[in-house]
């Protein structure tokens, strides 16, 4: 039960138990499917920040950290210097996207670059996403 993979298509129906259940994203979850969103844009368009602002304000209480959450009602797309592992969790879809270590890599750090610009924290994101 539940619903096929789309960008939009986030809360599910799922059967346990003989009865059924509604499911809603996590920061997790829901930021992962606006690094795919995000993907599914043409080069030219993609934005990580405002597709990851998008979803964010569609559904507030998932559970973000709160300096992600003062950037998501904030007017600003400029990153918030974040070293924390949010990147990191949300990166998955990247990995999949592409078919060169070089891509992989390069959109890696656009993705983290949205919001995790810390030195110390771009480059992991391609670790994360290049191990399949």
């Amino acid at each position: 039960m539940g619903c096929s993979f789309t960008a939009t298509c986030v809360v599910t129906t799922f059967y346990h138990n003989d009865r059924f259940y509604n499911s809603t994203p996590n920061e997790i979850s829901g930021l992962t499917i606006a690094t795919a969103d995000a993907l599914l844009k043409d080069n030219a368009k993609r934005h990580y920040g405002k597709s990851y602002k998008d979803w964010a304000r569609r559904y507030p209480s998932a559970g973000y950290g709160g300096k992600f959450d003062l950037w998501v009602h904030s007017d600003s797309l400029e990153p918030y210097n974040s070293h924390g592992n949010g990147s990191a969790m949300r990166i998955s879809p990247v990995g999949w996207a592409f078919a060169t270590l070089e891509e992989t890599l390069g959109e890696a750090k656009r993705s983290a670059d949205a919001t995790h610009n810390h030195p110390g924290m771009v480059y992991r994101e391609g670790m994360y996403c290049t191990i399949r």
